[in-house]
């Protein structure tokens, strides 16, 4: 997960890592920067958790 803004880790590069990690998942959180799990906690803790219950 990544902010559209993030300027830390850049969004590229979680698109480049997305590719190259099999089975991953990405989501772009908008308007976000690189603390994007406190403006979006709900989600971030939704899809964190729908995840590791797979």
């Amino acid at each position: 997960m990544n902010g559209d803004h993030d300027v830390m880790v850049p969004t590229i590069n979680s698109y480049k890592l997305k590719e190259e990690i099999p089975n991953s998942i990405l989501h772009i959180y908008p308007d976000a920067g690189h603390m994007s799990f406190f403006q979006y906690s709900q989600d971030f803790s939704e899809r964190i958790d729908k995840f590791l219950n797979k």
